[in-house]
């Protein structure tokens, strides 16, 4: 019988220690996407300035 609950006690931290692996991947995950969203944003961000540039200087020229 003390095996038994010391290997239940063992599956129970198991479990946590999975499920805070589980939340500590989804967070660095989300982390990753948005530093990816913010990187599409700065080059979308260039691209439009440099086109922006072009164009006035063909309007001037």
């Amino acid at each position: 019988m003390i095996n038994e609950t010391k290997e239940e006690v063992m599956d129970e931290k198991e479990k946590q220690i999975y499920i805070d692996m589980q939340h500590i991947v989804k967070k660095q995950d989300e982390k990753n996407f948005e530093i990816m969203q913010m990187r599409v944003m700065l080059v979308i961000m260039f691209f439009i300035s440099v086109f922006q540039s072009f164009f006035f200087l063909k309007m001037f020229f």
